[in-house]
């Protein structure tokens, strides 16, 4: 190999590769500039029209300043990963062509012409428009990251360290990310100007092969070792903070550092990033000595050391010492996941209690199950719609569970907002005007009990003039978006005066650029021509109260359950937010979901930091620090000072009816069903592992739902409102071995988070205890009788069957009571030209032992009256 001596100028008339080359014909050149001039225009009017619509939006909801920063920190990063992309990439280029070779070995000239020849006429526009894309694409992604720089600017401490470099944990989830990102974008960016200036040398002469020969001009030389050598300096960087992250991805055995990373992969690491480092000095060398063996041998040595140090001896080393977690030289290092992964979730602190199930239930049976919901809410929407819908286009969007009364008093509710669903009106009223300005809203928020029903098996609905009288402008299952406070009259319920709306939601929408800009936004002529559209107007848009509180706090992760609250004339809507991450030490990564699906990537990390509340009259949103100590609130809070108010200023009407998170609770029992074990040996055994069991009631083959529901803990004085989940063991056999408490009760001091909530609590049961599964399968196929209802439960799905009526299944209860485990599964009916079901059975299970009746006491008395 040899590099060429040539001056590296551009070649002149009577060079032997310079031919007569085809130049790209004006008329195309003009169509072309054409058409991305209007392809330009008619981006550049949509993404103005984004981004001052975006800015009218947060500016009426007061939270402008995140806006402002969000986009502000989006345009530097994309600024950045453009000019770096552009410089460099467009830079490799126009260098590589601006200094080919004056002359090419005849044979390579001869080798190349045809190529140069048939890109000759797109030359110009390739070296434009190729450079160009990567550095949009690159700037997009960067500014996709915004988040990433933000938070390690605002970093915080944990006051904890991890066990391998005794680092403060705030370390690695602030600024990890942020190393890990600008290494990445290095990578990524040196490795596109790489290929781009190592191919545009090789088209234009810099680089020749002939005969087997390899020969570099000087400039390509330089222009290629200066660019692998800053390439090299940057995986050198990798390779070093490299170390770090073994803390917390998943390795062979354990999340974490583990006994082979101590003993391999971490003096591997740090040998590479000094190997790379060396070889970066051998590119360094090739600029002076114009030898290309140096580098080459260097390369060869870290690729093989790479290979050799980095792959193989660890998975040697791994076999030899032993890569079960029930390794003895694993044994710390499971440790520590155990003890990381349970602090990560907050579940350190939970309370495990043995819990002896008995075949035979003691007394008190009956008020044990006082309160059970056995109205289930995803079963009798239609029984809301038809009995409180009042008349279309009023719809329920969905139905929510709640609760009245707090302590023993306690009532379980199930709550639902009226939305609007013009989808059942005559085509007539179904025009622009009556979708956008005439069914606005929907009014009133209905509650009913539900741990009774009717006679009839209907919802027993509680009356709250407030509430009745509560207008919903912002909720589920209302139109995309609306014109209020113009001309027309809103339909209000079964009001027949109407109302005009008076509030400050929405964006005034005043003269005729913003109902321009609205008029493309929502690709509506009619909001810029309808003379029922007046400057008094506003539109309303962005109504789902989650979306609401995704935007104006992007950084949180949002729960997308949201459920009611009656603030005296007021409805909220009260949100959940978490904050989270995927960097914490030696915790397992699972994926953040909810029993409705998942809510964004796998993390390590969570923490239930944020209540959020959202008007549903004005739309207005606060939040309110549930955890102020907690460190990535804190950073958030310090990127957006203000944003976050107190808890201390959340609403006494709210505060008495929050609940513990339900997305919070599922992922925590995910991971109490391996991490309610502490111990090491046991926890590597896997015989005391547990699984969250698979709805019984619905056939999919998804994970029973959590529930709300008041249970009365072994022990306590009295019941509790909590959230709960059942855990199955995964010896195939189906049998109940763990029962998960959530203390939700607010206590009964007004103002005040009772004691209780966020308590933790696992039974470890044992004894007579029939898992999910199990019950399902005994009713089924049960042949037992009922002193309340006629034949068998049997028999009384044929006899439905026959009469043509569906049987809907309700939730499958299940609490402790009377010394054992009590099931609770409620049976409804739709009868043949019925609109919605009635509750006809509840079936309840103990030991082993089933029962069923018209009602949940009927049912209850034969399971105690029985032998």
């Amino acid at each position: 190999m040899s590099a060429a001596d040539g001056s590296g100028r551009s070649g002149g008339a009577g060079s032997s590769d310079v031919r007569a080359l085809p130049r790209l014909d004006r008329r195309r050149h003009s169509l072309l500039r054409l058409t991305v001039t209007v392809v330009a225009v008619l981006v550049g009017g949509n993404i103005a029209v984004n981004l001052w619509t975006q800015h009218l939006w947060f500016e009426n909801l007061q939270y402008a300043g995140v806006y402002g920063v969000e986009l502000r920190t989006r345009a530097a990063l994309f600024a950045a990963g453009f000019l770096l992309v552009e410089v460099l990439c467009h830079g490799s280029v126009w260098l590589a062509y601006r200094y080919r070779p004056i002359r090419v070995p005849d044979a390579a000239g001869e080798a190349m012409h045809r190529y140069r020849v048939a890109i000759e006429p797109f030359r110009r526009a390739a070296f434009a428009i190729v450079p160009l894309l990567l550095a949009v694409l690159t700037g997009v992604s960067a500014s996709s990251q915004w988040q990433t720089p933000l938070l390690w600017w605002a970093r915080q401490s944990f006051g904890q360290t991890d066990p391998q470099f005794h680092r403060d944990i705030g370390f690695y989830v602030f600024t990890m990310p942020f190393i890990e990102m600008l290494i990445g974008f290095g990578t990524v960016i040196l490795i596109l100007a790489l290929v781009l200036a190592t191919v545009t040398h090789y088209i234009y002469g810099g680089i020749t092969v002939t005969e087997g020969r390899l020969t570099v001009t000087r400039v390509a030389r330089r222009h290629l070792c200066l660019l692998a050598l800053a390439l090299l300096l940057v995986r050198a960087a990798g390779w070093w903070w490299g170390r770090y992250a073994l803390v917390y991805r998943t390795g062979r055995t354990i999340t974490g550092v583990d006994d082979t990373d101590v003993r391999s992969t971490l003096p591997v690491h740090a040998i590479l990033a000094c190997a790379a480092v060396l070889t970066a000095l051998a590119f360094l060398i090739t600029l002076r000595t114009r030898s290309w063996r140096w580098p080459a041998a260097a390369v060869s040595m870290l690729m093989a050391t790479a290979v050799a140090f980095g792959g193989i001896y660890p998975e040697i080393l791994s076999a030899v010492r032993g890569s079960s977690i029930r390794s003895a030289s694993e044994a710390t290092y499971l440790q520590r996941q155990i003890d990381g992964t349970r602090t990560a979730y907050g579940v350190s602190d939970v309370t495990v209690r043995d819990y002896t199930a008995g075949a035979t239930p003691t007394a008190g049976l009956a008020a044990a199950a006082a309160g059970a919901p056995v109205l289930d809410p995803t079963v009798v929407t239609n029984a809301f719609q038809q009995l409180q819908g009042l008349t279309p286009p009023a719809a329920f969007g969905g139905l929510d569970v709640g609760r009245t009364g707090s302590g023993t008093a306690a009532m379980p509710t199930v709550v639902g907002a009226r939305g609007v669903d013009v989808s059942g009106l005559p085509a007539n009223r179904r025009d622009w005007v009556g979708q956008h300005l005439i069914y606005t809203h929907g009014t009133g928020v209905v509650t009913a009990r539900a741990d009774v029903t009717t006679a009839g098996g209907a919802p027993s609905f509680l009356t709250d003039s407030a509430a009745s009288r509560s207008r919903i402008y912002f909720g589920a299952g209302l139109p995309s978006y609306s014109v209020v406070g113009g001309k027309p009259i809103e339909a209000d319920g079964t009001a027949s005066t109407g109302f005009r709306y008076d509030g400050r939601g929405g964006v005034a929408l005043g003269g005729v650029l913003r109902r321009l800009a609205y008029a493309a936004k929502f690709r509506s002529l009619d909001l810029l021509t309808s003379r029922a559209v007046s400057t008094s107007s506003r539109v309303i848009y962005e109504r789902d109260p989650v979306d609401r509180v995704r935007q104006v706090a992007p950084w949180l992760s949002v729960d997308d359950d949201a459920y009611p609250v009656q603030s005296g004339a007021h409805t909220l809507w009260v949100v959940d937010g978490y904050t989270t991450s995927d960097h914490y030490p030696y915790s397992e990564h699972q994926p953040l979901t909810t029993a409705s699906g998942a809510l964004g990537r796998p993390i390590n990390y969570l923490r239930a930091s944020v209540k959020a509340t959202v008007d549903a009259y004005d739309g207005t949103v606060r939040l309110y620090a549930w955890d102020s100590s907690e460190p990535v609130l804190r950073a958030w809070e310090k990127v957006f000072p203000g944003t976050v108010r107190p808890r201390s200023q959340l609403p006494a009407a709210v505060l008495s009816q929050v609940r513990y998170p339900q997305g919070q609770f599922e992922m925590q029992r995910t991971v109490l069903a391996a991490y309610h074990v502490s111990d090491r040996a046991t926890f590597a055994d896997g015989r005391a592992h547990w699984s969250v069991p698979v709805d019984p009631t619905t056939g999919a083959g998804v994970p029973q739902p959590s529930y709300y529901q008041p249970v009365t803990l072994p022990g306590a004085s009295g019941p509790g409102y909590a959230l709960t989940s059942t855990y199955v063991g995964e010896d195939g056999t189906g049998q109940a071995t763990g029962y998960l408490v959530a203390g939700s009760d607010h206590g009964t001091t007004p103002g005040q988070v009772g004691a209780g909530y966020g308590r933790l609590t696992l039974l470890r049961i044992s004894g007579s205890a029939r898992g999910p599964g199990q019950f399902q399968d005994d009713l089924n196929s049960s042949a037992q009788r009922s002193s309340s209802m006629p034949g068998t439960l049997s028999q009384f799905f044929i006899t439905q069957s026959r009469q043509k009526a569906v049987v809907s299944k309700g939730d499958l209860l299940t609490l402790p009571a009377a010394g054992g485990i009590l099931q609770i599964e409620p049976l409804y009916v739709v009868a043949e030209g019925s609109a919605y079901p009635v509750l006809k059975a509840v079936v309840v299970g103990f030991g082993g032992r089933l029962r069923w009746g018209a009602t949940l006491q009927d049912a209850l008395t034969d399971l105690s009256t029985a032998p």
